[in-house]
């Protein structure tokens, strides 16, 4: 589900270990950055980036190619840990609307 490149660190490694990164949000030709947070684990990292990303697609109708990344967890270091794709992100925001009906209804 997660566009992991060939540059992401060790993932053995770092399952169980705190990481530290900021995320980084591909808008239009700009890239804007968080404040460096702190995540329990490389799964944090994944489903944070994943969640940014659904958010991105649907919030600002972001539009752009979709082999190119919008969400990306980035560490100290410059490695990718995590990085959502556009077309990730549309995939995954339209799977998570067609789960919400499906869900039963009051």
């Amino acid at each position: 589900m997660i566009n992991d490149p060939p540059e992401t660190v060790d993932k053995m490694d770092r399952q169980s270990e705190a990481l530290a990164c900021v995320l980084e949000y591909r808008e239009g030709d700009r890239v804007l950055s968080t404040d460096q947070a702190i995540f329990p684990n490389v799964s944090a990292v994944r489903d944070e980036t994943e969640r940014s990303a659904i958010h991105m697609v649907e919030t600002f109708r972001t539009t752009a190619d979709t082999d190119d990344w919008v969400v990306r967890a980035v560490d100290a270091a410059g490695h990718v840990l995590a990085s959502v794709s556009f077309g990730e992100a549309f995939q995954l925001s339209a799977s998570r609307i067609t789960s919400m009906d499906d869900m039963p209804k009051d």
